[in-house]
């Protein structure tokens, strides 16, 4: 069922695909086409600032139904990655198997083992479990990851660049893949 937004530049909405909550964002717009995407957060909506309300409920359905065709990218992109003990997880060439074990701490931990375990700590009760999780081992294996990573920078600057370089850091990015600062980071 299409919510109602008269009256508004954009709303935010969610719907069900398949098991699959996905946080939509409509936006009314002078254009003459209506227009939809899965962005980084939501699935987008693009509608013309006028419409009748027929037309408004059919290009709702129409976008509800384009979500649908697309459900295994909206799978990827909104289901919550759930991690469970004895889960393989492989970065690159390196491939560690998470160790979960739940504790009444009152923030998650985690480490690279020896073995080459992911050994994590976790809060019972967290209601963003999965977005935490995934944080947490981001930062865990960009840990793990940056004696390499550094030698990597090092060489491609010994090379090319020539520049003096501060320090190196590696963060869970969507949308970059890095940066340099003019302080030499």
């Amino acid at each position: 069922m299409m919510p109602s937004f008269r009256g508004k530049r954009s709303a935010r909405t969610s719907v069900e695909i398949d098991g699959i909550t996905v946080p939509v964002r409509v936006h009314y717009e002078r254009r003459r086409n209506v227009r939809c995407s899965i962005g980084q957060k939501e699935a987008i909506l693009r509608l013309p600032n006028y419409l009748l309300p027929g037309q408004e409920k059919k290009h709702w359905q129409w976008f509800t139904d384009w979500l649908s065709k697309n459900k295994e990218a909206l799978r990827e992109k909104f289901s919550p990655d759930l991690y469970e003990d004895g889960d393989l997880l492989t970065v690159g060439s390196r491939s560690y198997i998470i160790k979960i074990e739940y504790s009444d701490n009152k923030s998650h931990t985690g480490k690279v083992t020896k073995d080459g375990f992911i050994a994590l700590k976790l809060v019972k009760e967290d209601p963003q479990l999965a977005r935490s999780v995934k944080r947490l081992l981001s930062r865990i294996v960009a840990k793990d990851f940056q004696a390499e990573m550094e030698g990597r920078v090092d060489h491609w600057n010994d090379n090319y660049f020539k520049t003096e370089i501060n320090s190196v850091r590696l963060k869970y990015n969507s949308s970059n893949w890095g940066s340099c600062s003019s302080k030499g980071n």
